[in-house]
Formats: C-alpha cells, structure tokens, sequence
C-alpha cells in the first residue's frame, strides 16, 4: 500500500514549544513509563491552564499533540480506516493524553474510537471534555494489559509517542514487547497499527519485526508542519495467513494403505521417509530401490502427488477453515467478540460461550459426515 504522508496545514498548537526529543537516558524521560510521573505532569498543567485568564483560556485551549497536529494525524489515519468499515471502522488510539486526535476522527465522522492512558488525571479531564461525544471512549489503560478488548478488535491502533515513552524506562525492552504482544493480541487480521516514532527503522524494527506480532512492517519518514522535526511513521499490518504454521506432514501410511502398498511403509521409514510430503521428493529410481516395482511406480507417484490427507486429516482441515471463517465474520461485525467479566449479553450468554456452541454444532455437523461416509464405505 501506497504510505500517505502528513498535510502541511498550520497548527493550532503553533505557539507551543516543538516536541522534545525522547533521549533515553535523561533522568526525566526516565520516568515516561511510570503514570505517576504523568498524573504529577497533567495536574500541573491543568493548575497553570486554571490560572490563565478566560480569553488565554479559549486562545491556547488544553489540547496538546506530540509530534504533529491532530488534523494532521487524522489525515494519515482516514486512508487506513477507509479500507474497512469506513466510519464504522473501529479505532483505538494508545497513550492519548491530551490529544486531540480522537476527537478529530470524531468530528470527521468516526464514531467508534477508543482513547486510553494509564493516567487517571489526564482521562478523568477528557471524560468531562467530550462527555457529550457518544462513541468517544478515554479509559484508563495500560497498553500492556488490554485484557477488556478481545481478541481482533480494532480494525486499527494509533501510536504517536506511546511506546517511546516506555522505551526509555530501566525495564524497557520488557515493557515494549509486553505492549506490543497486546496490541498485536487486539488488532484484526488485516488491520493496521500505525506507530509514530523519533526512532529509526534500524533501532525500531528489530522490536517490531518478530513472528509473534504477525506484523508485515514498512515506514516512512515525515515532518512536523514547521518541519524542523523529522519522525517515522511505522505501518504494521496484521497477516495471520502470512505468519501461520505450516500444516503437520502427512501421515504416510494412510495413502500407502488406499493403494495397496502399506507393506513397504517399513522400507520407507528405514530410508528416512516418514511423510507424504517426503514422499513427494523422490524420484523414479528411488521408489524402485525402496522396492516399488517399476511398471506400479507412475501410479504410485501420481497418487501420492494428489494425496489430500486421511479423513482425521481432512476433518481437522475443515475445522481449521471454519475457525478462520467464523474469524473473518467477526471481523465485519460491529460489537466486541469477547464481552468484559461484568457484562453479559442480552440473553446473559457471552459471545465466547456462542462461539463455542457454534463449535459444537460444527463438530457434530462434521461427525455425522463421517459416519455417513463409513456407512457408504
């Protein structure tokens, strides 16, 4: 996908100093990941802000956005969403503070967006700032303990200085993969997690790059709207297919018995082929050494080439195609798939309990399959 940079349009925060550079290290960004630091931070801007003056007050307002402006963000964040639901789409944006970035994809539309912070201070203001915004959630969370979204969620996360917060704690690398694991946990196939960062893709990506996150990763580099700061956007898509584990081999005897040659099962394994897919390397000469006569070899070959699996084999196939088909229709779905501990659905039985009900149909749907075809055989 083509990488959409940042409008240049003027901030609203013009007046405000530049956004300072996270130097890890420095005794203040020390304490980045630790929310007391934060509640201490925004109580004294929301005293120095009380102090000022009613016109001071309505001129400066009390949003403040790292890195670039809200409308600015909103702009790279609208092509993304566009791909899915469109306003439907479901948005969670980590780390908000003051930002004024879910209340813009509110005013343009979206009103599904979730903004947290492990600050109490900071969410209790922006609760009582958009109390009137229904659809727009401030909770107070940490992004390494999401455990109130389930499972493939968001359709996508927006990260503008989170994580490189926690990176400059002692405990980092810790903080960050735990983060990471959940955002990944929370994020839908195919959706995206969009990281803005000072780091460089040299010291970011090998955090962000590890098979478990299931991340196809690409960035590109951006400017603030004075551009006298440079940043990276870091575009993470989520590809389950991708990142899959490939299926268990075969089983050989199985497709040895259906024509006839179980016998030399014994020979194959002595010669170190144990699966079809082994099986499937040979050449002529060697199943003639492993004892197949050669007139049956063409057939035995061609049968073993368009072997699909024993029945256990298949049903398993076709249990794992209805999960990721049950997936794909919660996806497009617009409520949660897991319920909280404290909230039940209407009829008292959660999505995961209805989801394990379906399970059970399928199963039974699939051992009645079977029994007919060994009452046909």
């Amino acid at each position: 996908m083509t990488s959409t940079r940042p409008s240049t349009a003027s901030s609203s925060t013009a007046t405000r100093p530049a956004t300072p550079q996270i130097t890890r290290g420095a005794h203040s960004s020390q304490l980045f990941g630790e929310s007391s630091y934060w509640d201490t931070r925004y109580s004294k801007i929301f005293h120095e802000f009380k102090e000022k003056s009613k016109a001071d007050q309505k001129r400066d307002g009390i949003e403040y956005d790292w890195y670039i402006n809200r409308r600015q963000a909103a702009d790279v964040i609208v092509p993304y969403l566009e791909m899915f639901r469109g306003i439907s789409s479901r948005v969670l944006i980590v780390g908000c503070g003051l930002s004024g970035v879910g209340p813009e994809l509110y005013k343009r539309g979206y009103k599904n967006v979730v903004n947290i912070d492990f600050s109490h201070t900071v969410i209790s203001r922006m609760q009582k700032e958009y109390a009137s915004h229904e659809g727009l959630q401030f909770s107070v969370l940490d992004v390494a303990n999401l455990g109130s979204f389930g499972d493939n969620y968001f359709d996508l996360i927006f990260d503008k200085g989170c994580l490189d917060a926690v990176m400059c704690t002692n405990s980092s690398v810790q903080a960050v993969h735990g983060g990471y694991s959940e955002l990944s946990r929370v994020l839908a196939d195919q959706g995206y997690y969009l990281s803005m960062s000072h780091a460089e893709p040299s010291c970011r990506n090998p955090y962000i790059k590890k098979d478990e996150f299931k991340w196809v990763v690409s960035s590109t580099k951006v400017s603030n709207d004075s551009g006298d700061q440079s940043f990276y956007i870091f575009s993470c898509r989520k590809d389950l297919d991708k990142f899959r584990p490939p299926p268990p081999p075969m089983a050989l005897l199985p497709c040895l018995k259906a024509k006839g040659f179980e016998d030399t099962l014994e020979t194959f394994s002595e010669a170190g082929v144990f699966s079809v897919e082994a099986a499937r390397k040979l050449s002529p000469l060697q199943f003639v050494l492993l004892g197949i006569p050669e007139d049956d070899c063409p057939e035995l070959m061609e049968h073993i080439a368009e072997w699909a699996g024993s029945e256990d084999e298949m049903r398993r196939k076709r249990k794992m195609e209805r999960k990721r088909q049950r997936a794909l229709k919660r996806q497009l779905k617009g409520g949660p798939f897991m319920l909280s501990s404290d909230e039940e659905g209407d009829d008292g039985l959660s999505e995961s309990s209805q989801e394990s009900s379906s399970s059970s149909e399928d199963d039974d749907s699939d051992n009645a399959l079977d029994n007919g075809e060994q009452l046909k055989t």
